[in-house]
């Protein structure tokens, strides 16, 4: 393996890793408030069905399940902002093209050894 090989190998790891720590940060920073607001739901729904408002037990209730269905699709979302953000940056733009949902979540090792051949 060439000097130059090691560097491009490093560099497409060091890129693997920032678009990895971009994309749990997302993550984070959604699943968070989505999961403290369904704990407040939780103990506010008896108080709203005891004090009759139904508009803001149906709003509770839907945003719930839009919620829930965020957790479920939380990671293809995320991967899809990440993409849209690094798709047009010159040093991203090649390894955020080789990335899909499957691998993202394999090491940047591992990842970069897939995406650059012949390491």
């Amino acid at each position: 393996m060439s000097g130059d090989q090691i560097q491009e190998s490093s560099s497409v790891q060091e890129n693997i890793e920032k678009i990895q720590n971009t994309l749990n940060n997302i993550k984070i920073f959604t699943a968070v408030p989505m999961g403290i607001l369904l704990i407040l739901y939780f103990f506010s729904y008896a108080t709203l069905i005891d004090g009759g408002y139904t508009a803001l037990l149906v709003v509770e209730i839907v945003t719930s399940i839009v919620f829930v269905l965020g957790f479920i699709y939380l990671n293809t979302w995320s991967f899809q902002v990440v993409k849209w953000i690094y798709k047009n940056r010159s040093p991203y733009r090649a390894v955020v093209a080789q990335l899909t949902v499957e691998n993202i979540v394999k090491p940047a090792d591992q990842l970069s050894k897939e995406i650059v051949p012949g390491n």
